[in-house]
């Protein structure tokens, strides 16, 4: 084609492939074009649509077994665990509610976010709200997976002053774990 810069044509290569369906072509600035996924891709959206429990100081994997969005068939909600087949960085970004916390209850609410079996990002709070019994957190992460065998998952960690379980409500507003590609490598 013919240069936008001045009278000189420009050479393209394009790609011996035809791509996958989906995929759109990136340039490395030199002529050279290739295929990539862009960003969005995977999108996912899972929640929970029963209470569970959550036992003192102690790690519980989050069973976030409602699939609303699945764009890619990347979440297993069954294990809850997201394994993205595109390597990249993605946006993670997960809430957990409990419900029934009492006016007195002095509770510390953790959930975190887990790149294979290592804990990537945590968010945590402390109990302050004694008018409607509801206790929130929320965590984000930008996140680079390898595209084959990462996978994340969400746990959740609550310690309280009389050492008792405690229950995550199952509304699916405030009890999600969702993602998508930001960019891929």
């Amino acid at each position: 084609p013919a240069s936008t810069t001045g009278g000189a044509d420009v050479a393209l290569t394009l790609p011996v492939s035809d791509g996958e369906s989906g995929q759109v072509l990136r340039t490395n600035g030199s002529g050279t074009l290739s295929w990539i996924w862009p960003a969005g891709t995977g999108a996912f959206r899972a929640s929970r649509t029963t209470n569970q429990t959550i036992p003192h100081a102690s790690d519980t994997i989050i069973e976030y077994a409602t699939e609303e969005i699945d764009l890619k068939s990347w979440y297993d909600p069954s294990t809850y665990k997201y394994t993205p087949q595109v390597a990249g960085y993605y946006n993670i970004r997960s809430s957990v509610l409990l419900t029934g916390v009492g006016a007195s209850d002095d509770i510390e609410l953790q959930i975190k976010i887990f790149k294979n079996t290592t804990n990537f990002a945590t968010g945590a709070d402390s109990h302050v709200d004694t008018y409607s019994g509801l206790f929130s957190v929320r965590q984000s992460a930008i996140v680079q997976m390898n595209g084959s065998s990462d996978y994340l998952l969400c746990k959740c960690s609550q310690s309280n002053n009389g050492s008792s379980s405690e229950t995550l409500n199952g509304n699916t507003l405030y009890n999600f774990f969702e993602g998508y590609l930001l960019e891929a490598t």
